[in-house]
């Protein structure tokens, strides 16, 4: 996936889920960026201010079975992060991960099924 095909799911999604309000920069990274094996995406996000940055992994580092190899998805959770970031605290995070997962498994599977 180019760069610019990232950017452009970006403001896809952004729209979709109504964080048009947010500034949002997106790019790729490297296996070594993530600090989890598991991990394929990350953001940093400063509230007070609505800005974001998202980083997905590089799509050829996505060679471990276990890694997902949906970039799209990858950017839709971590946007949905944006409306769920403030919701409880550490020992809600498992939580929070896990909802955030389905919803964008959900929203994905929506927009694509209508293609």
């Amino acid at each position: 996936m180019t760069t610019r095909k990232l950017q452009s799911l970006l403001a896809k999604w952004q729209k979709i889920l109504r964080l048009q309000d947010w500034d949002v920069t997106i790019g790729f990274k490297r296996y070594n960026f993530f600090n989890s094996e598991y991990n394929t995406a990350k953001t940093v996000f400063r509230e007070a201010i609505k800005t974001a940055d998202v980083f997905i992994m590089a799509e050829i580092d996505r060679f471990d079975a276990n890694l997902s190899k949906d970039i799209e998805l990858d950017v839709v959770h971590e946007l949905i992060h944006l409306h769920t970031m403030t919701f409880g605290d550490e020992d809600y995070r498992l939580s929070e991960e896990q909802a955030t997962e389905a919803m964008a498994k959900a929203f994905i599977g929506l927009d694509r099924a209508k293609k």
